[in-house]
């Protein structure tokens, strides 16, 4: 998969490449070219994306009365996450002066207007796009900001224990394959009593559990009275009981 661009906060860029001593593949191609902080100010958003990148105005000084702005893309099934590494943007009331605004259109045009020197928090979107704007007025300047950007995979949260919004795969044999990620997101924890947890599993539904066989295999002939415990996605406990029955198969 390709990487997203990556813009250099100063006049250099370090470039290394390490490899091991297993493995080979075919190797890489990067292009790189000298981009002048205005290219991304204008009526029109510069579209940028992939699964990672950077935004940025210059570490050094901003000009005045500048817009700029980017439109950032990712796959229709992740998200864009925000991060803010370097900031410092000129402080004024409501931000009036000069600006960083975050647009999510997918959200009624929520904005998130940002100025000063702290760092802003983490921004998420709620689809796959997020607007940034940067806007200066005539006065006072400062250093400018450094932004991080990344896809975010969604994950998606059913409101019903057991049953997941992604459809689990159940292999036909049971030698095992790989499942789907999020397909099983309920665990529990398997705990004797007297020794407390000994192995985890998933629920399948309201009656059944699978685990790996010798979790119950070998504990079940020494000790027969099991507990189980399920918690939700939430983190806190769902509930508990008695097992009532065991079924191994190799």
């Amino acid at each position: 998969m390709l990487p997203g661009d990556v813009i250099s906060s100063s006049r250099s860029l370090f470039v290394t490449f390490e490899s091991d001593t297993s493995v080979t593949a075919s190797g890489f191609e990067i292009n790189y070219s000298a981009q002048e902080e205005g290219e991304s100010c204008g009526n029109t958003p510069t579209h940028v994306g992939g699964e990672k990148g950077q935004i940025w105005i210059t570490w050094a000084q901003y000009r005045n009365n500048m817009n700029c702005q980017w439109q950032i893309s990712v796959d229709s099934t992740k998200r864009v996450h925000l991060t803010f590494e370097q900031f410092d943007v000129e402080d004024s009331n409501d931000c009036a002066n000069d600006s960083v605004v975050v647009t999510d259109s997918h959200a009624g045009d929520v904005t998130y207007t940002m100025c000063g020197n702290n760092l802003p928090g983490d921004v998420t979107s709620s689809d796959n796009n997020l607007l940034v704007v940067f806007k200066t007025d005539g006065s006072e300047t400062r250093r400018g900001f450094l932004i991080t950007y990344t896809a975010r995979t969604i994950i998606p949260v059913s409101d019903v224990c057991g049953h997941p919004k992604i459809a689990p795969k159940i292999p036909e044999r049971s030698r095992g394959s790989e499942v789907m990620d999020h397909s099983w997101p309920w665990h529990v924890s398997i705990i004797l009593l007297r020794y407390g947890h000994v192995c985890s599993g998933s629920v399948l539904d309201h009656q059944w559990i699978v685990t790996a066989a010798h979790c119950v295999y070998v504990w079940c002939s020494r000790h027969p009275m099991l507990h189980s415990m399920y918690t939700r996605n939430n983190g806190e406990y769902g509930c508990c009981g008695s097992v009532l029955l065991v079924t191994v198969r190799e």
